[in-house]
């Protein structure tokens, strides 16, 4: 069994997008992109993956502050527009 570690940020972001893949344990999946982002994994993957799950889950404002800081640091991605219009439904 892989040994997992809270203060590693790979590790917690790769727990996080599996799990939200799934759509499970919706709480931890936040909790672990928080913490993936606090110890320095690539924040525009977290803030893009954190925002969808935000704005599916019903949490506008928020899931908008992550999107709109995700097109900030990456404003050409492919498919950031589509997350974006998540906000409008």
């Amino acid at each position: 069994m892989l040994e997992f570690k809270n203060d590693e940020p790979e590790w917690n972001y790769l727990k996080a997008f599996c799990l939200q893949n799934l759509k499970k344990e919706y709480n931890k999946v936040l909790e672990c992109y928080s913490l993936a982002l606090e110890y320095g994994f690539d924040e525009f993957w977290v803030r893009y993956n954190r925002g969808i799950l935000l704005c599916e889950l019903g949490y506008m404002d928020m899931a908008q502050r992550d999107l709109n800081k995700a097109k900030d640091l990456n404003p050409d991605h492919p498919d950031l527009e589509d997350a974006l219009k998540l906000l409008e439904k």
